[in-house]
């Protein structure tokens, strides 16, 4: 690490109760040397990070705003310096340092974006249990999505295999072969959950705007990766028509066009586009072996760096007066007022990312969440309690669910047990309490507290253990409770 030490940040500048907070004269001079002094240790740990990443073979000579840019170009790096790595599926952006995706058709990629899917956050159990429960999480599961094997399902193996974004095919009705199956892309279908599949693994999108899980039927596009999965679990899955419209463009007078197709297809890459992911890691288990702080570092840039930039959108903003925007822009802007007049006008349309290949994204959020599911079966669906992504929390009072050795370990795609607990509760996604008398196979005795949208770090151990979870969520919005918590009133 860096010889600079962090130090005490003056309560001044985090305490609302401090009488001087808010107050730029009541800022004295040993304050603004600690302000230096911060952006000293920035510094050096920006420098420090930059010569890990050489060490790391990557030989690029800018270094990126983000940790989202700086993972997507090692990876295109790393595909493009691969000479077994064909079709390329990136490519130098003309004079410039920066890589950008490789897609044949752009509007087909878009269409992937309808079959992309976030993380599963449910709730399966609202009651409060005292008695013991486990919390498990998977290594980088995300990372571990583009890196692992094939995938074993019910007795059977799914092959992990990678669309080609530079070879894509607009499918129409009709036109659909029989060995369609056998291609990677999207599909739009039908589907119909089985009763024997307890934990479910389609979601759609409620009338609150959130994916339900609990869903039997509905119409939606997957990926393939999904409807080879799905079929294996028994899903009834019958491809119909989707009429998509191509968004037109007021600068040149273009008008929107419709399109009648039912899949996007694409042939499979012949390699792992992300196989320098792996190397990461082994880096991060050999520098938390060595005790090398700047281990975290490389966790950052495994979780951040290696999917996001895959499926990123842009939105024109610009500065602009509130009479100006009030004159001069259409109904597709928003204001979001600053300083005084001033403020932002941001377009509400999003446009793709140079980097973008919606569907290499779509594939790694199904295939991370088929790890998940099969955890989900493994552990026992009338067990459950929560999950979060890459998480499960799950009851086990007598301590006899036996978790496959396999599964367990430090390599990706394994998982850890990372808490027991004497109790938990949830009422909602992301917004839970328990008790941990165990924290990564160490005695505790810990009381946790989680509501989206909410700070609650300064709260004691005592005030979480007492805490109404329930009376707190009633809000409909987060800003009624953190109102209430700045102006001392019980939410």
């Amino acid at each position: 690490g860096s010889d600079f030490k962090k130090g005490e940040t003056p309560q001044i500048f985090c305490d609302p109760d401090h009488p001087g907070f808010g107050d730029y004269m009541a800022i004295e001079d040993y304050m603004v040397e600690y302000a230096v002094q911060d952006v000293l240790v920035l510094w050096a740990g920006l420098q420090e990070f930059w010569i890990l990443i050489k060490e790391m073979g990557y030989h690029g000579k800018a270094y990126p705003l983000t940790i989202g840019t700086l993972g997507y170009q090692m990876i295109a790096d790393s595909i493009q310096k691969n000479k077994e790595a064909k079709p390329k599926i990136v490519k130098k952006i003309k004079n410039s340092w920066k890589y950008q995706a490789v897609c044949s058709d752009p509007v087909a990629d878009d269409i992937m974006r309808l079959a992309l899917v976030g993380g599963r956050t449910q709730v399966f159990d609202t009651d409060p249990h005292h008695t013991r429960v486990v919390g498990i999480d998977a290594r980088s599961m995300y990372p571990s999505a583009e890196l692992g094997g094939d995938l074993e399902i019910l007795g059977q193996s799914l092959e992990r295999t990678w669309p080609d974004p530079t070879n894509l095919m607009r499918v129409k009705p009709g036109d659909l072969g029989e060995d369609f199956a056998d291609y990677e892309g999207a599909i739009h279908v039908r589907w119909k959950r089985p009763e024997t599949d307890l934990l479910g693994a389609i979601a759609d999108t409620n009338e609150d705007g959130l994916l339900d899980w609990t869903l039997f039927e509905g119409t939606r596009w997957i990926t393939m990766c999904q409807y080879r999965y799905c079929r294996i679990l028994g899903y009834d899955l019958e491809p119909i028509p989707y009429r998509h419209t191509i968004p037109g463009d007021p600068k040149t007078g273009q008008e929107d066009e419709e399109i009648d197709l039912v899949a996007v297809l694409s042939p499979s890459l012949g390699y792992n586009p992300f196989q320098v992911v792996e190397t990461w890691y082994n880096k991060r288990l050999e520098m938390r072996e060595a005790g090398d702080p700047r281990q975290i570092l490389v966790k950052l840039l495994m979780n951040a760096g290696s999917y996001g930039k895959w499926v990123e959108r842009n939105q024109d903003q610009v500065i602009t007066t509130e009479e100006a925007f009030v004159h001069h822009f259409t109904d597709r802007w928003d204001f979001s007022p600053v300083a005084g007049q001033y403020g932002y006008a941001t377009d509400q349309r999003f446009r793709r990312a140079r980097n973008a290949a919606n569907i290499l994204g779509a594939y790694i959020t199904d295939y991370a969440r088929m790890s998940l599911n099969e955890m989900g079966r493994s552990i026992g669906v009338e067990n459950l309690l929560y999950t979060d992504t890459d998480s499960w929390k799950f009851l086990d009072p007598e301590n006899q669910i036996q978790i496959p050795q396999v599964l367990l370990g430090p390599d990706l795609g394994q998982w850890a047990i990372e808490q027991i607990m004497d109790f938990w509760e949830s009422v909602a996604p992301k917004q839970y309490r328990y008790h941990a008398i165990e924290d990564d196979g160490i005695p505790c005795d810990k009381w946790k507290l989680k509501i989206k949208g909410c700070s609650v770090g300064r709260m004691s151990q005592e005030e979480i253990a007492e805490f109404d979870l329930r009376g707190s969520v009633s809000f409909e919005r987060v800003i009624g409770i953190r109102e209430s918590w700045r102006q001392g009133q019980a939410a």
